[in-house]
């Protein structure tokens, strides 16, 4: 037992002496200021072989103690990080902890075996320093990544440790964690944890140094396979997604062999996309870039990018020593690239070069040499970046020369323009050419950034892409045929793509051919709008074939066929439609339109019973309505019609149909043979459809309008229209709100009219002369019309213009076309000329021949006429007794006054009338020719005043009695045996008073003191001879009165004044 507690105690006091021993070695080498210098200097020494010969590390404060795992240390805050050329702090760490072993100390030395360094903050000036323009020395990267392995090695460090380690103001990029385990062999274990562009990565790996320890001979690290993503990626498919996606991992590697070192950096990536305006797949990305000892330059190699359709295998190389101008060349070229876009048969091979220079401290990069060649053309021309901040710029200058189309769909980038890329590869052939071309890129970095993403692209002139193709094929929409054949350009601008096809042809319609036409996409609300505009020239038939195609089917809409029509028309097919839209194509089509430019077509089939040919102009066909506006000829009349119809399940508007035509007096008889009676001669007329029927308005401002009941016309460049509604029911044609008007005259009615001609006309008011206000009705019955017409006042004028022109009767030879028409007008005023008027008139006409009329004048007198049949023969009569009044009111004759005449006709129409008429009791007042004819004045002896010597009153000259035998044949009414008989004057007469040219001649003798005078002429034996015969006179003048009716010119032989009785006679006319 004793000898146990004296072990015991033995022991422990061993073990207090080394603690004593131990305690007096640390304080001695921690405490003096000799083992702080030491152990500062040795820390010094080891910071600067990680931060590098640019840059110092100063220690603050400084306490020893034991650290968290309880090893003895040092521990120094405030570390400045210093450039050691200007002495400005670039850096700040936390604290750095200096650990030391205690193996070193029993060995009475001291040994830094660990070292840790925590809450690294770095300027971003430190970065500049490594991308500096200083000039890059190969041999000082490989001594740069010695460095550290060998000074750890040779300062007998067992680890080192930094953690939280970032660069000011770039949050998206920390260093979490970064250990490097050594051992004694010189091998070294490496490990690391951090964020890189906001992306979780770790990093192990192992190093290996010579056996003489002073340089590495093998290093390999690789990276966890992370999700990389780059931009705006979201999981749900953010509409504004912008970025990369891509699971990958990458490499590092050192190998040593006989030729020397050999650094390399690789990635791999597989199963990626690339999302913006289009999600693109990236199957796998792979490549390297690797320095070996003695070269100048860096080598990429094994690269290789897999989109799915397209894959390049690439390789190149970046000097790292600067030209004359700072910058590094670059050379990148592909060893094979193919792609399937737009065919799943045979790839598309071609050749890409880029060559210029990079200037990494600007991050600017130049390429003088970018080609694109396939097995028959080039896309070659120039690049640039001008750097890494949003208003740097990215410019690119492309020229295409002799391209297949197979060329622009297998290469087409997907980035530029992708809705209508996606368009072009689901239709465009591989047919075709581009003789040239030109791609031209200038973009901000900012403005690229934002016309990646979906419902944003380019602006002006950021990006502009312009081709000319031939022989081209694609399809256009639906069952829409093919077009082939085709030439005409593809331009890019301002965000919109433009096809334009100069010329081509349909598939499987040989007679149609393509003319200018065009195919355009633009940025819309929902994707990318499409419209296709497709002009064609052809037949007719073939071109109503194409238009029937879905998704139009046109014809189907209106229930026409294609052999309805001849002729030939010239159409253009409009569409417009989404792209993006996740519903089939057809179904996708948003608009659409036909116009077609008809030529000389013909229908074949008839609209509302109508003949229409030779159609000439537009006519548009679109979604629920066809409208038009051609020239055509409809039953055989020219006319102009403009239309709109409503079809299809979702009819648009009204139908609407106007026709414009101008009709001569044949047509309009043919096709308003109501109208045809009464006009003659050119009209235009205007027809618009109104519910059942057309409300027409016809300008017979050239036409002759002639109305024989009623004794009025218009004759051609008086205005007139004529406006009603027309409506057809079989053979039934009905004109209501018929509607007369012109300067001076209207009327207001409606007729119906059928195959016969006119069947009804209702008059409801008239007034075809200024006073005029009538009303009546005209009805066909079997044995012809009857007209009733009644008003308060009627102009005759008109009327009695025409009967005086041409007659009560028909001229001989003439077969009146009309239908026979019994009439019966009562009117309370009847005005004639002269201001006179009849009051209370009733006029009766019967299809016989039979007319009367019965009125009375101003005064109260009455008149009646009457035409009366008689077998073949005809009698006229006519009482009055105020003569004067009826021939001032017929426009005959002014001068008398009162008077009552009596005239008895009788005759044949085809061989005319005689008769005789009488008049008593009336006066001739002013009669200017009967002065001329008596001389008022004895000045003269070669005058009846003068004959019989004393002046003559001729203001007013009555007659007792007058009377004439008269006779109406051929247009001609004839005097014989005329003779007035007054107390103061009288006369003889005989000739001609009205003939059908409107002319008068009469002669005869006139006699003064005629009560007197004619005793002479009566005298048993000598009467004869001293008054030439029973009504003559001793004393007389001799006179014709020939010229124009209304004004005729009375020559007087004032030589028969002195000659007595028979001997007149040689001086007569």
């Amino acid at each position: 037992m004793k000898t146990a507690i004296r072990v015991v105690a033995g022991l422990a006091s061993l073990a207090i002496f080394v603690v004593l021993a131990l305690a007096i070695a640390i304080s001695a080498l921690l405490w003096t200021d000799r083992g702080k210098d030491l152990l500062r200097w040795q820390t010094e020494r080891i910071a600067s072989a990680f931060v590098g010969p640019a840059f110092s590390v100063e220690f603050g404060r400084q306490q020893v103690g034991f650290g968290p795992a309880g090893t003895l240390g040092i521990r120094f805050s405030d570390v400045a990080i210093k450039n050691r050329r200007t002495g400005q702090a670039v850096g700040t760490a936390g604290s750095v902890r200096a650990g030391v072993g205690l193996g070193a100390l029993f060995g009475g030395g001291l040994a830094v075996n660990r070292l840790s360094v925590e809450t690294v903050r770095l300027d971003p000036s430190v970065l500049d320093h490594l991308l500096s323009d200083k000039e890059f020395v190969p041999e000082d990267f490989f001594s740069g990544l010695d460095r550290p392995f060998v000074a750890i090695e040779a300062i007998g460090l067992r680890g080192i440790e930094v953690s939280d380690l970032a660069v000011l103001g770039r949050d998206a990029d920390r260093l979490e964690s970064f250990r490097i385990a050594a051992d004694a062999a010189g091998h070294f274990t490496i490990d690391a944890k951090g964020i890189v562009a906001d992306q979780a990565l770790a990093l192990s790996g192992t190093a290996t140094l010579d056996p003489n320890r002073q340089r590495i001979v093998e290093l390999a690290a690789r990276t966890s396979e992370q999700e990389l993503r780059w931009g705006r990626v979201t999981a749900n498919g953010d509409h504004d997604a912008l970025g990369l996606v891509l699971p990958a991992s990458f490499a590092v590697s050192l190998a040593t062999t006989a030729s020397g070192r050999r650094v390399t950096a690789s990635v791999n990536g597989h199963d990626g996309r690339i999302v913006g305006k289009a999600t693109q797949p990236v199957a796998s990305v792979r490549g390297s870039v690797s320095l070996a000892e003695g070269e100048d330059h860096l080598t990429i190699s094994d690269g290789r990018v897999d989109f799915g359709t397209a894959e390049a295998e690439f390789a190149g190389r970046i000097a790292l020593i600067p030209d004359g101008s700072g910058r590094l060349r670059l050379e990148l070229r592909t060893t094979r690239l193919a792609s399937t876009a737009g065919r799943s048969d045979v790839a598309t091979s071609a050749s890409f070069k880029a060559v210029g220079a990079v200037h990494f401290g600007g991050a600017y990069v130049a390429l003088d040499e970018l080609s694109l060649k396939t097995d028959r053309g080039e896309l070659a021309g120039t690049g640039e970046l001008t750097g890494l901040n949003p208003a740097d710029r990215v410019r690119l200058e492309l020229t295409a020369t002799a391209l297949a189309a197979a060329d622009i769909r297998a290469f087409w980038p997907f980035f530029i323009a992708g809705k209508a890329r996606d368009w072009v590869l689901a239709h465009v052939g591989e047919a075709g050419s581009v003789p040239t071309g030109s791609l031209a890129l200038d973009i901000s970095l900012a403005r690229l950034a934002e016309i990646a993403v979906p419902d944003e692209g380019p602006i002006g002139d950021e990006v502009r892409l312009a081709l000319d193709f031939e022989d081209g094929t694609f399809a256009t929409i639906g069952d829409m045929p093919a077009v082939e054949t085709v030439s005409g350009t593809l331009d890019y601008r301002d965000g919109t793509t433009l096809i334009t096809v100069a010329a081509g042809s349909i598939t499987g319609f040989s007679s149609l051919d393509i003319v200018p036409s065009s195919l355009d996409f633009v940025r819309a609300d929902h994707g990318v709008a499409a419209s296709l505009s497709l002009n064609l020239v052809g037949d007719a038939p073939a071109l109503l074939r194409l238009a029937d195609r879905g998704p139009v089917g046109a014809l189907r809409k209106f229930g026409w066929r294609s052999d309805d029509v001849t002729g030939r028309a010239k159409v253009g097919v409009g569409a417009a439609f989404l792209l993006g839209q996740p519903a089939p194509e057809q179904e996708r089509l948003e608009n659409w339109s036909v116009f077609a430019d008809l030529d000389g077509v013909d229908l074949k089939r008839q609209i509302d019973g109508r003949e229409i040919r030779a159609v000439s102009g537009m006519v548009t066909i679109a979604p629920g309505a066809t409208i038009g506006d051609v020239s055509a000829v409809i039953d055989g009349i020219p006319a102009r019609v403009e239309f709109s119809q409503p079809i299809g399940p979702n009819p648009i508007g009204e139908a609407t149909l106007d026709v414009t035509a101008r009709l001569t007096g044949d047509e309009v008889r043919a096709a308003l043979p109501m109208l045809g009676e009464i006009v003659d001669g050119p009209l235009s007329a205007r027809l618009t459809r109104v519910q059942d029927g057309f409300h027409a308005q016809l300008d017979l401002g050239t036409a002759r309008l002639d109305m024989p009941a009623v004794g009025w016309s218009k004759g051609p460049g008086v205005p007139a229209t004529l406006a009603f509604d027309l409506s057809v029911s079989g053979k039934l044609i009905s004109m209501r709100n018929v509607e007369l008007s012109g300067e001076g005259f209207s009327a207001k009615g409606s007729i119906e009219a059928d195959n016969s001609g006119l069947r009804r006309v209702t008059l409801d008011s008239a007034a075809l002369n200024r006073g005029d206000d009538i009303s009546g009705q005209l009805i066909r019955g079997d044995d012809g019309y009857v007209l009733d017409m009644t008003g308060r006042s009627l102009d005759a004028r008109a009327m009695l213009d025409r009967l005086r022109r041409e007659g009560l009767v028909a001229k001989p030879g003439q077969a009146s076309k009309s239908k026979a028409v019994n009439a019966t007008i009562v009117l309370k005023r009847l005005l004639g000329f002269d201001g006179e008027e009849f009051r209370d008139a009733t006029i009766r006409y019967k299809a016989g021949g039979a007319i009367s009329l019965s009125a009375h004048t101003v005064a109260g007198r009455s008149i009646e006429l009457a035409v009366r049949p008689h077998g073949a023969d005809r009698m006229i009569s006519l009482a009055t007794d105020d003569a004067g009044s009826l021939l001032r009111f017929g426009g005959l004759y002014r001068r008398m006054q009162g008077g009552s005449a009596r005239l008895q006709l009788s005759g044949l129409a085809s061989g005319g009338f005689s008769g005789a008429l009488t008049l008593q009791d009336f006066t001739l007042v002013d009669e200017p020719r009967l002065a001329n004819l008596v001389g008022t004045t004895r000045a003269g002896s070669q005058s009846l005043a003068g004959a019989i010597g004393r002046d003559l009153e001729v203001s007013r000259a009555y007659f007792d009695s007058a009377s004439v035998d008269l006779a109406w044949e051929g247009g001609r009414l004839v005097a014989q045996d005329g003779i007035l008989r007054g107390p103061i004057f009288g006369s003889s007469f005989e000739g001609t008073i009205y003939d059908s040219r409107e002319q008068i001649d009469i002669s005869g003798s006139f006699m003064p003191a005629y009560a007197i005078n004619r005793l002479f002429g009566a005298l048993p034996f000598v009467g004869g001879i001293l008054g030439n015969g029973a009504e003559g006179a001793l004393i007389g003048i001799t006179y014709r009165l020939a010229g124009a009716f209304g004004d005729p010119t009375l020559t007087v032989n004032p030589i028969s004044a002195i000659a007595p009785g028979i001997f007149r006679r040689i001086f007569e006319y």
